[in-house]
């Protein structure tokens, strides 16, 4: 995909010295896929952008070196419940859930990944994916900046009159231009509202 993206840079318009990837939920998966396999292809990336992802299928979650914990305690979460995510896996019914293509999370290297930046929900059954990725860079050097929205669901962020929303964006943006720039400051940071 990213090549043939390439092939036509011209007439999209689209600088092939910065290129970054992103995506939200099943779409941060498809940015962090099409990220490994664009590095083994020898296609430089300059950083993606994950939001609330998705990146492992629960039944082959690497609990021996993660806690998933977040699927328990948000069950029940609005929005995005367990049985609504089960539901999702069940719909798309991959043929090997460990295929990296499926659940990126398992890979053993992360070697030359460019910097991310990734917005975690902390009500969200997927929160500690995201949490286990932006380990799994950090334990390769990878920068790699979290924001953390405690206390908010999976796609709060499409309700944009709330406050939290706004900021939620406006992170994005502010993380979008740190890729760019190449100014990704690592580590957690959470959102205390305003």
């Amino acid at each position: 995909m990213v090549p043939k993206v390439l092939n036509h840079s011209s007439e999209l318009q689209i600088s092939r010295s910065c290129i970054i990837l992103g995506g939200s939920s099943a779409g941060a998966n498809l940015a962090a896929v099409v990220t490994r396999k664009a590095i083994a292809g020898g296609i430089p990336i300059s950083g993606t952008l994950l939001q609330i992802p998705v990146v492992c299928h629960r039944n082959c979650y690497p609990s021996e070196e993660y806690e998933l914990e977040s699927m328990r305690q948000n069950e029940d979460a609005p929005l995005l419940s367990r049985a609504a995510l089960d539901q999702f896996w069940a719909y798309y019914n991959p043929p090997n859930i460990t295929d990296l293509q499926v659940s990126p999370l398992l890979a053993k290297d992360f070697t030359g990944f460019p910097r991310t930046f990734i917005q975690i929900c902390g009500l969200d059954p997927l929160r500690d994916e995201g949490l286990a990725y932006a380990r799994k860079l950090w334990n390769f050097d990878v920068p790699c900046s979290v924001v953390v929205y405690p206390g908010l669901p999976h796609g709060f962020n499409a309700f944009t009159e709330l406050s939290a929303a706004r900021v939620y964006h406006e992170d994005m943006l502010k993380g979008l231009d740190g890729l760019i720039s190449g100014e990704i400051a690592g580590g957690i940071r959470n959102y205390h509202g305003k």
